[in-house]
């Protein structure tokens, strides 16, 4: 309101094109308003003429008693004039105003442009001026930063408050006394009426009555796998999913990569739950090293997640938690600022959710990893939820990303179940599966089907084994116990009669499929009669070591069948393009933070949800532990970030609870070093008593280089050390510090094999006394 009103008291003079109006009549209005402490309301009475005024009044009262406006008149009329020159010169001054130099001239011209506009106003439009959509007028205001004609400035002027804006506006009032209004101007909104400059708007932020609410990933961005995102409303934190990412031939002796979780241990006393959106590794790997370092007052989660996670922490011995809270569709708590509800979708998992979190800036979705199957065998996105929450008001969708480059809908669960039983009916040899062990959903339609052809089912690989016998606890599978045989009863039977279920879809070389492709399990080799069905795809990073487990595999003569375009025996459980699109018009966000993928797939979400009509402004693509600011339905990247580096799992971690951390680069480079370059040993003996060497020092290496056919180089570096450590001897008298021999071992050593091999191993001496 007080915008409009400084507004409209400088209402801009028109200027006629016709130049011999211009040359005839023309009419200057000067004001200036400079500094001074005394009060100036009596001198403002003198800025105005009467007739400046009186036009001013005529023309506002005209106005007022007008309900509709012609349009196309004032637009004839606007076209014809020019705005006459206005100066906002606005200055700053803590003192008050007074008027030095007061210059003025009749304007005759202007005062009958004025009546002609007067006269112009007709009753015959239909714009109403209460319709007129004052937020659409001052945006427009802001955009052009341009001036806008007397008619359009009086319009919005009017549509405010028509008394209250003639207060505002009139230099004096109608008792020739100081118009007390003008008496709240700042020293800032002084206004010079000379210049053409436009009218400033006032872009000062409304000031915040409450707290934001913050939103950061402490992984899942930027990356696929170990996934976790936190929310923050002052005093209060919640969670979703602690996952994990495993490692690969680049990290050496690493089981799996899980995020930092410095800030929360900082914040422990804030947190109020983990809710975990499904049981996949990459959603609850980290749970058991998170509650080894933070305290989580209670965990929700799906009722076979709970058994997963269970299952998990059972297997940690110093671990105690027994606070597990199952939830499904139904299910709501809240806390002090946050109200959480839950959504089931459809993924490759049953009971799998996404989460509504209600904070006092607005309701955030996050989606889980979710797709669209209106045929399939096991959950469905519960659409129904979905509107009815996305009718609430969606202010932030934080949604996974990982098949944003997919282009359509993903094949349906009930075909790819479909081509696998006639696959199965039709071999006469053993059958081998290999799938996602957490596709339990495929994995309960294939036993089903193996079932109905009369072969016993055998379980390989240990996440397999533990999937299928927590469904079958909770009642998600029902198969009697007859229909399932040990590795070690497989001979017991025939070929025909032979369905083996096993993990290495994603060519791990310790997973069963592996083992036995390389001839090195201990109760199963191939057979030229067997057949191998791949239900799976590889995800990224895992291409090279599938594709090396399917060659082996083929060298081993068995038939295979692999997932291809022209016949998929295998469906992504993460949403492709236009099921991400159909996700964001059901919810209906308002604005968009991508997840849950690398940054092409990040950015490719944010270029789907553009051509649903979102503006790119309204979607923010952020970093790991970069902070959101959520207020009042308006989200915001800021600069501020918290500490969102990774931590390494290494070792026997279910017994020691060791892991790499502070020192966890370090280790890894050294590792990744003598990978690539090998060990060089140095052994060097003492004789207590004559303080010499007892022998000669002798070397060895480990990938380094081939000792017996480098005799040569083995030979020099042993002969040199032993000269450099006996000239110490000499020198001293005594054995040499293990500092000193340890420094010349690496000196020495580590430039002979570098001139001659260009190689940097880890190099080891070992010292003993005799």
């Amino acid at each position: 309101m007080n915008k409009q009103k400084k507004r409209y008291k400088h209402i801009d003079l028109l200027k006629d094109k016709n130049e011999e109006l211009v040359s005839n009549e023309q009419a200057v209005i000067n004001l200036k308003f400079e500094q001074k402490e005394n009060d100036n309301l009596n001198e403002i009475n003198k800025i105005a003429s009467e007739e400046t005024n009186n036009i001013i009044k005529n023309e506002l009262k005209t106005l007022n008693k007008t309900s509709e406006f012609d349009e196309a008149k004032i637009i004839q009329l606007d076209n014809s004039l020019e705005t006459k020159s206005i100066n906002n010169d606005l200055t700053k001054n803590d003192s008050n105003n007074e008027v030095n130099d007061i210059r003025q001239n009749k304007n005759v011209a202007l005062n009958n442009e004025i009546k002609k506009l007067s006269n112009s106003l007709s009753k015959d439009t239909n714009i109403k001026i209460k319709d007129i959509n004052k937020n659409k007028l001052h945006k427009n205001v802001k955009k052009t930063n341009k001036k806008e004609p007397l008619v359009k400035e009086v319009k919005k002027l009017i549509n405010e408050n028509h008394a209250q804006n003639l207060k505002t506006i009139s230099l004096e009032n109608k008792n020739d006394k100081p118009n007390d209004n003008l008496t709240s101007l700042k020293q800032e909104e002084k206004i010079n009426l000379i210049s053409d400059k436009p009218i400033p708007i006032n872009t000062t932020k409304k000031k915040r009555t409450h707290a934001s609410t913050y939103i950061f990933s402490l992984g899942g961005v930027g990356e696929i796998g170990k996934n976790m995102y936190v929310f923050e409303h002052e005093e209060e934190i919640l969670i979703i999913d602690a996952g994990i990412k495993f490692g690969d031939e680049s990290l050496p002796g690493i089981n799996g990569i899980i995020p930092s979780f410095s800030y929360l241990k900082e914040n422990e006393k804030k947190i109020k739950a983990l809710i975990v959106t499904h049981g996949h590794e990459d959603h609850i790997g980290a749970i058991p090293y998170l509650l080894r370092q933070v305290n989580v007052p209670e965990i929700w989660a799906g009722k076979l997640t709970c058994e997963l996670i269970r299952k998990k922490l059972s297997e940690y011995k110093d671990i105690k938690f027994n606070n597990l809270k199952p939830f499904n569709d139904e299910t709501t708590f809240s806390t002090k600022h946050f109200d959480v509800e839950f959504c089931r979708v459809a993924h490759s998992i049953p009971d799998a959710f996404g989460v509504a979190i209600t904070s006092p800036n607005g309701i955030i979705f996050e989606t889980g990893d979710f797709r669209f199957d209106f045929s399939t065998y096991g959950d469905q996105l519960n659409i129904a939820q979905a509107a009815r929450i996305g009718a609430k008001d969606v202010a932030v969708l934080l949604c996974e990303s990982t098949n944003a480059q997919q282009s359509g809908f993903s094949e349906s669960e009930y075909y790819v179940v479909k081509r696998l039983k006639q696959i199965i009916s039709q071999q006469i040899g053993r059958i081998f599966i290999s799938s996602f062990a957490s596709n339990l959903s495929r994995i309960e339609q294939i036993i089903a089907i193996c079932v109905e052809n009369n072969r016993k089912i055998c379980l390989m690989g240990r996440s397999m084994e533990t999937n299928v016998t927590v469904s079958r606890k909770i009642g998600y599978l029902n198969v009697s116990n007859e229909y399932f045989i040990s590795p070690n009863e497989i001979a017991n039977y025939q070929d025909h009669e032979i369905a083996i279920l096993l993990t290495g879809s994603q060519g791990e070389e310790l997973a069963a499929l592996s083992q036995i492709a390389n001839g090195k399990h201990h109760y199963v080799s191939f057979k030229p009669s067997d057949t191998v069905i791949l239900s799976s795809n590889p995800i990224p990073g895992n291409f090279l070591s599938v594709e090396k487990m399917i060659n082996q595999i083929y060298k081993c003569g068995v038939k295979v069948y692999e997932n291809r375009p022209d016949f998929k025996i295998h469906a992504s459980g993460h949403a492709t393009q236009t099921e991400l699109q159909l996700l964001i018009k059901i919810l209906n966000p308002t604005q968009l933070v991508p997840i849950h993928g690398e940054y092409k797939m990040l950015s490719s979400l944010k270029a789907l949800a553009e051509l649903v009509d979102m503006d790119a402004s309204s979607i923010k693509v952020s970093t790991l532990g970069q902070k959101l600011e959520l207020y009042d339905g308006v989200i915001e990247i800021t600069d501020e970030f918290v500490q969102s580096g990774v931590t390494y799992i290494d070792g026997n971690q279910r017994q020691t609870g060791d892991h790499l951390n502070n020192d966890s680069w370090e280790i890894l480079q050294e590792r990744q070093n003598i990978s690539n370059n090998g060990i060089f040993s140095v052994l060097i003996m003492f004789n207590k008593k004559t303080k010499q060497l007892q022998t000669d020092p002798i070397v060895s290496t480990r990938g380094c280089f081939y000792a017996k056919t480098n005799t040569w180089l083995i030979n020099k570096i042993s002969s040199v050390i032993k000269q450099t450590i006996q000239k110490e001897i000499e020198l001293k008298n005594e054995i040499p510090s293990k500092d000193y021999i340890n420094k010349k071992v690496f000196n020495i050593s580590s430039q002979y094999i570098w001139r001659s091999k260009h190689k940097t191993p880890k190099i080891l001496t070992n010292i003993i006394e005799i």
